[in-house]
């Protein structure tokens, strides 16, 4: 058994147990990625296979098209994690990432699921509108 098949028979147990609502993306290519689309916000957790290194955990949430116009950007620049935190936009949604190696994992990866999805939950809380956008999309309104 290699080290990320031991992962991903970790989580599987752990999604049964805990969040059976996970569902297995067969089609990732670099190793394992489960999608949860039973919240308002489209979830995603990924095991990837480096090769050369640890296999490297993921947690992810995507955003709608909204919050393109949101102070986001400073929010996840400027707040403390353990983890990497990134910010990717594909399909003009906005994905908020939580990335830790295998190797400096110190929670179990339901520990790690969670704590990420805290993280970027509070930078979610704390955005706010672009006053700019705020006035132009109230100008566009206002002249249709």
């Amino acid at each position: 058994m290699t080290l990320i098949e031991f992962y991903k028979n970790l989580i599987v147990e752990a999604f049964q147990k805990f969040e059976p609502v996970w569902q297995e993306d067969l089609k990732y290519g670099l190793g394992f990625r489960w999608i949860k689309r039973n919240y308002p916000q489209k979830e995603q957790f990924q095991i990837t296979d480096l090769m050369s290194e640890p296999p490297v955990l993921m947690y992810s949430i995507v955003l709608p098209e909204p919050y393109l116009h949101t102070t986001i950007y400073e929010e996840i620049k400027n707040y403390k994690s353990q983890y990497e935190l990134t910010l990717a936009i594909l399909d003009r949604k906005l994905w908020l990432n939580a990335t830790i190696s295998t190797a400096n994992l110190q929670d179990s990866i339901m520990g790690f699921i969670n704590q990420a999805r805290s993280q970027l939950m509070n930078i979610v809380d704390c955005t706010i509108a672009l006053q700019d956008d705020i006035q132009s999309s109230a100008i566009g309104e206002s002249i249709h």
